[in-house]
């Protein structure tokens, strides 16, 4: 019981009457917690009585380093309590950031950049995305929670079943010289369980104790500690769906997203907890797994129509029945998303096998019948939405092209929009998880990165291309390619271009 840890711990502190509290839960070489309640040294001159019992210091490690190393955080660590339990669902269950960038850096470049340095925007978009970073900083970022505190620049984000911790820049502008804290720039994943327990548990001890401590000292108002216990309490007792509105990400806000779940599950009825929840586990503290509906509305756009919803949940909940399911193509590279989407194609063809001795188009078609994947047409109001992977139980695996995306509009997209979601189905078969990953710009940037590698790879595989390359000078190659294989010019010369059959610097078509 927590009380029981909490009295173990405890120590009379130079007779001084405070009692002194530490809790150490986790792994450290995976995630850890260290929490040390200490005397207020201002003796409660700067602070409400209540944060005076929450003065101490707080440590974390992820993957063996402190993060808050060499001195910890000491400071009044209510607020940061409080932090964590109001943002618990969103921190362990929002994976979508809040602008699309095009960079690679993750949040930090983009987050710092300022927006007004884009020339393209407008001061009203600035604006907006100022403020779209800052509420989510709110959710995401430990700085927050700081309240005055010296607290190491650090966001959490969860991506599939794990916690994304990143932290850094260098410390802000008029901090002393030297490194405050040890670690000042990083990027790690840890399993989402190994986080939220040990957290939950040496919060929870905390907040017990210091109403404990309050109690002895008989502090007239306790309110703020009461509220903070009973809202631990009832993370236990929150229902699955509410978690699901931050894991789908069918909203940019969450009274947008709880507006969407409603009219689900209005206009679906009792078929829509088994739809959004297929492939979810649920424990007192987080959602696991891989939701049909998570997986396909994180991935289309922060503002996805009531339309859209509909029929992108009416269409997978009406897939046909099937027992098949495509082959495991097992992924043996794993240092770069483009190696291993080339590394899958390569094997799916030495399954199939295809003839390579003399270039031709593959047929897509015949392809996807031999696999038992079934293909049908959508026709969304979101143009950005490429196509939909679908991976059910008891359902055929299933590609679903949108007709409003402009590659879908000829042959040459449509076979390569094919191509990719095909990967979706395939990588995700091997990694035994439900599917149903809407291809866009909102999808998560390596998951597309190798389903494009795949689908390149897949459509032009390097033993015709070097057959052709023979016959073929630099300059007409592309163009012989794309009209000898059915490609389009541009995914072309891109494949080309990374095979070495092309020059670095060449022109684009």
């Amino acid at each position: 019981m927590a009380e029981d840890r909490a009295r173990d711990a405890t120590r009379n502190e130079g007779g001084s009457g405070m009692s002194m509290l530490f809790v150490e839960l986790g792994d450290k070489e995976r995630f850890a917690v260290r929490i040390e309640l200490l005397p207020d040294p201002d003796k409660g001159h700067y602070a409400s009585p209540e944060e005076a019992l929450s003065w101490g210091r707080f440590d974390l490690w992820v993957q063996g380093r402190n993060l808050c190393a060499p001195h910890g955080v000491t400071w009044y660590l209510l607020p940061l309590f409080e932090w964590f339990v109001h943002n618990w669902n969103a921190l362990f269950h929002e994976s979508r950031l809040p602008i699309l960038s095009d960079d690679e850096t993750w949040p930090w470049v983009r987050r710092d950049d300022d927006a007004r340095s884009l020339p393209y925007l407008s001061d009203e978009e600035a604006d907006r995305r100022e403020a779209l970073w800052y509420e989510w900083s709110l959710r995401h970022a430990w700085r927050s929670a700081a309240e005055g505190g010296l607290f190491p620049d650090l966001l959490l984000l969860r991506e599939d079943d794990f916690v994304r911790f990143s932290w850094g820049p260098p410390p802000p502008v008029g901090t002393p010289p030297g490194p405050v804290f040890e670690h000042l720039r990083g990027d790690v994943l840890v399993p989402l369980n190994a986080v939220c327990t040990p957290l939950f548990d040496a919060l929870r001890d905390m907040s017990d104790f210091m109403i404990q401590q309050g109690e002895a000292w008989a502090l007239e108002d306790l309110s703020r500690l009461e509220a903070l216990r009973k809202n631990f309490q009832e993370l236990r007792t929150v229902a699955p769906e509410e978690r699901l509105i931050w894991l789908s990400g069918i909203a940019r806000t969450l009274e947008g997203a709880r507006q969407k779940v409603e009219m689900l599950k209005d206009r679906l009825g009792d078929s829509f907890s088994a739809f959004a929840l297929d492939g979810i586990s649920q424990n007192e503290l987080v959602l696991e797994g891989s939701s049909l509906a998570s997986m396909m509305y994180g991935s289309t756009s922060p503002e996805i129509g009531e339309k859209d919803v509909l029929l992108l949940a009416r269409s997978v909940m009406t897939l046909p029945p099937s027992d098949v399911a495509p082959p495991r193509i097992p992924a043996t590279d794993f240092s770069r998303p483009f190696l291993e989407g080339y590394g899958i194609a390569d094997r799916l063809h030495d399954h199939l096998g295809t003839d390579m001795t003399c270039p031709s188009p593959i047929d897509m078609e015949d392809v996807l019948r031999r696999l038992g994947v079934y293909t049908a047409s959508l026709d969304l109001d979101d143009e950005c939405v490429m196509g939909v992977a679908v991976l059910r139980s008891g359902c055929a695996p299933s590609i679903l092209v949108n007709e409003k995306h402009e590659k879908n509009r000829t042959p040459q997209g449509r076979r390569f929009t094919l191509a990719h979601e095909l990967c979706h189905l395939l990588i995700d078969r091997e990694h035994g998880r439900p599917l149903a990953v809407a291809s866009g710009p909102w999808a998560p940037r390596a998951v597309e990165k190798r389903a494009n590698a795949f689908a390149a790879m897949f459509l032009m595989p390097k033993p015709m291309l070097d057959s052709m390359a023979v016959e073929c000078s630099e300059n007409a190659l592309v163009d012989a390619v794309a009209v000898k294989l059915k490609t389009g010019k541009l995914a072309t010369k891109w494949h080309l271009r990374n095979l070495g059959f092309l020059p670095e610097d060449v022109e684009s078509v």
